[in-house]
């Protein structure tokens, strides 16, 4: 969503010449509530504006910017009543939230979320399952790569994780963007996972997942405890949650759409749950746990849309760590140095020691880099 901020002057507002002011016929941008998408924030403080800077200008950009969310901040004067007047005749059919004194940003993207949020889960998106099948290929693959000597490495990967965990049937399905994260998260899950963790001696493994989203990569996960260091194939049962999972693409599919579809083949092993993670409880413990991407800083919180009463990384990690059994693994993935210095935390509070910790570079996304932790939970 575009969301706007306006902090007002304390000084008089210039004259508004109202014959001046386009007002468009702007149908509800339910759309713009329901998009899988990040939040944009955009503030305009009056107060440090160029002396030149107007109230006309000010509506010229916010047309521009065509927000469907805007702050005013009043500073206990009468000119953000003013602007509010103004506003909500250009923008008739955008959220507006007024404060007398001053709404903070992280106040003001809360407000948003909740209400897209309960927009999402009010109305359920759904457009049914989609038709999935190949559409490259081989050696356009790896084409992204610009170096030669990186696209054969990659290839060869390919090929090796493909005949080690049977994964042919939805090499034959899924897009090549969609095969690509699968692969990643072979070299990911080999990474963490080698053949000397206590997981492999099970014979049956039940497989956890904090924060599913689209589940692109769920069909790896499977095939991966499935087929791993083992003879004879696994019973394997993988469970994924999601908390907001009617977000939609442009296509009109949203991310329940998109998981269902993945896991389509697999279904009678693989659950996708609807709820807050911290709500979900299990009479048998799990095997393994992860947690791949996990909105850990408050801001990238905000900024995905999420409502702030969401925000727990303690108890989130707390709760899925109540749910593994003694000997069990949990698998952490983070994407930037920040969030990974956070996520340590969170472990230091709960008393959790990885195993394995650090910086993560993959050959298989072309040297992208990220940060992986994994931990057993004390016998």
């Amino acid at each position: 969503m575009k969301i706007a901020l306006i902090e007002v002057p304390s000084k008089p507002l210039p004259y508004v010449r109202w014959e001046d002011v386009y007002f468009p016929e702007t149908p509800f941008p339910i759309c713009e509530f329901m998009n899988h998408e990040q939040n944009q924030l955009r503030v305009w403080d009056l107060n440090l504006a160029d002396s030149d800077f107007d109230t006309q200008r000010l509506i010229q950009e916010l047309l521009a910017y065509q927000p469907v969310v805007i702050g005013i901040n009043d500073h206990h004067t009468t000119n953000g009543l003013l602007l509010e007047r103004l506003i909500k005749q250009v923008f008739p059919r955008a959220l507006v939230f007024f404060s007398a004194a001053q709404m903070a940003t992280d106040d003001l993207l809360d407000r948003a979320n909740q209400n897209a949020f309960s927009l999402r889960h009010n109305t359920r998106p759904m457009a049914g399952k989609l038709r999935m099948w190949r559409d490259w290929e081989d050696e356009e693959l790896f084409a992204v790569y610009a170096d030669p000597s990186q696209r054969a490495q990659a290839a060869a990967w390919e090929v090796e994780y493909n005949a080690r965990y049977h994964f042919d049937d939805f090499k034959q399905r899924l897009s090549a963007s969609d095969y690509r994260k699968n692969l990643y998260m072979f070299e990911l899950l080999e990474t963490v996972l080698p053949a000397d963790d206590p997981c492999w001696a099970q014979d049956t493994l039940r497989i956890f997942d904090s924060g599913a989203g689209s589940w692109t990569y769920a069909p790896a996960v499977y095939h991966f405890f499935r087929y791993g260091h083992t003879h004879s194939p696994r019973k394997v049962y993988f469970t994924g949650v999601e908390l907001d999972p009617y977000r939609v693409d442009e296509d009109g599919y949203s991310q329940v759409d998109y998981a269902l579809s993945y896991v389509d083949p697999i279904a009678s092993h693989c659950r996708y749950l609807i709820q807050d993670v911290r709500d979900y409880t299990s009479h048998e413990p799990y095997d393994v746990a992860l947690q791949m991407l996990p909105l850990v800083l408050p801001g990238a919180h905000l900024m995905w849309g999420l409502p702030a009463r969401y925000y727990n990384p303690q108890a989130l990690l707390h709760h899925v760590w109540n749910l593994l059994r003694p000997g069990a693994t949990l698998v952490v993935s983070n994407e930037i140095e920040q969030e990974f210095v956070f996520q340590q935390s969170l472990f230091e509070a709960e008393t959790i020691t990885p195993f394995t910790h650090g910086a993560y570079r993959s050959g298989l996304r072309n040297g992208w880099m990220g940060f992986l932790s994994a931990a057993h939970k004390p016998l």
